[in-house]
């Protein structure tokens, strides 16, 4: 899936350093009506995916902003961007929320001045 219609409005999220693993999803009613951008750390909601608070356990990060469609693409496996991890409010997700990503094969960089994917 590494093409330009998968990483468009990426964010520069996810790194380069490990090869993204990502996987598509359904976006819940109330997510695509928040339409979450990339970064957005996903949590699972019965069948589909929306966007995780501190007290969730996350399933992914969302790799490119959402299209006001139900339909995304994000990362399960990977390295990302620290700053960049959003929350269900769309601000930068706390320590405590990222800190559960490497449970899920995700881990952080605190900065990166390469190429993202």
């Amino acid at each position: 899936m590494d093409n330009a219609a998968s990483v468009y409005g990426d964010r520069g999220v996810w790194a380069d350093d490990h090869p993204v693993v990502r996987m598509g999803g359904t976006l819940t009613a109330a997510a695509i009506t928040a339409a979450p951008k990339a970064g957005t750390i996903l949590k699972a909601n019965g069948a589909n995916v929306e966007p995780a608070a501190t007290a969730d356990t996350p399933v992914g990060v969302l790799a490119a902003d959402s299209d006001g469609t139900a339909n995304v693409i994000y990362g399960v496996h990977g390295v990302v961007v620290s700053k960049r991890l959003l929350d269900n409010t769309g601000a930068e997700a706390n320590a405590t929320l990222k800190a559960k990503l490497t449970a899920i094969g995700i881990y952080l960089k605190q900065a990166w001045g390469g190429n993202f994917k």
